[in-house]
């Protein structure tokens, strides 16, 4: 096991207490054309705030990638940063890993009504995989990037936490 693995299964570890700083900074995703994937996620309320590129020698010392390049774009949306990554043609490996296949990923975000959001992107260009779905704790719908990418759209009431806590 590697220092930093076993620093964080243990104590004194990189998961850190509450207050001490540590934030969550953004969440990644390579997508294969930003043309089409700014403004799906513009559509689902994000604004695009930062773009730039990145050349092969910072692909080779940053990423550990040879020989690529990237273009990047960062959007703000729902308290949170996300940042969309086009490495070039040269480096795309593969498809998207369905839902239930380890690798696989998604975003959730949070909206105030889900039947409205539901109502007002039913019949809009992107791919919902279904209606609300109803839970006791929460009512959510999935859509689809332009990439395959799952997004959450999540509408939480209250729920307790571990420690009898009711949060939302």
């Amino acid at each position: 096991m590697s220092a930093r693995a076993a620093g964080a299964a243990g104590t004194g570890g990189m998961a850190g207490a509450a207050g001490d700083g540590r934030t969550l900074h953004h969440v990644g995703f390579t997508v294969r054309d930003l043309a089409v994937s700014v403004p799906f996620y513009e559509w689902l309320g994000f604004a695009e705030q930062l773009r730039w590129s990145e050349g092969p020698d910072q692909c080779q010392t940053g990423f550990g990638v040879e020989g690529a390049a990237v273009s990047v774009v960062q959007l703000l949306g729902y308290g949170m940063r996300l940042e969309l990554i086009q490495w070039d043609a040269a480096s795309v490996r593969g498809e998207v890993p369905p839902p239930n296949q380890v690798g696989s990923a998604h975003l959730g975000v949070t909206v105030e009504d889900i039947d409205a959001f539901y109502d007002a992107v039913k019949d809009g260009p992107w791919e919902i995989v279904s209606p609300p779905q109803r839970d006791p704790s929460a009512d959510w719908l999935q859509v689809v990037d332009p990439d395959g990418i799952r997004v959450e759209i999540i509408c939480v009431g209250d729920q307790l936490g571990p420690d009898g806590a009711v949060y939302r």
